[in-house]
């Protein structure tokens, strides 16, 4: 039982890395909308100082970029997030498997621990009965 409260401490530090991962990919993230953000800001800016006919081109270019970078950044954090899925569904199923064979185990040590109490009240008992 002992190494199974060390192989839950364990899995406690692996869910540690994991969230550290988690929230590092979420910054990174949020630093890549502001990139994008930025870029688009850039580029309206530039659009706005250009004629009429150009501008409508660039705002269509700028709307096409914002949706493809939109999309882009949707579809890399949605694999991020399934592969995180994945990964928590596998750690679930292991550590639901030790605590099954940690409970079934702790039940037997008891059930083990009681027989040996009667004995020794019995011995007891007939020693000074």
């Amino acid at each position: 039982s002992r190494q199974n409260a060390m192989g839950k401490e364990s899995k406690c530090k692996e869910c540690e890395i994991f969230e550290t991962k988690v929230k590092s990919l979420e910054q990174e993230i949020k630093q890549g909308i502001q990139r994008i953000k930025s870029l688009e800001h850039e580029l309206q800016s530039a659009s706005e100082s250009c004629t009429s006919e150009k501008k409508e081109s660039l705002d269509s270019d700028l709307s096409a970029t914002q949706e493809k970078n939109e999309n882009n950044l949707l579809k890399e954090q949605m694999n991020t997030l399934l592969e995180e899925n994945k990964s928590l569904k596998k750690e679930i199923k292991s550590v639901k498997s030790e605590k099954t064979s940690f409970d079934l185990d702790l039940f037997e040590e008891i059930d083990n621990l009681k027989s040996k109490y009667k004995d020794a009240v019995r011995q007891l008992n007939q020693l000074t009965g």
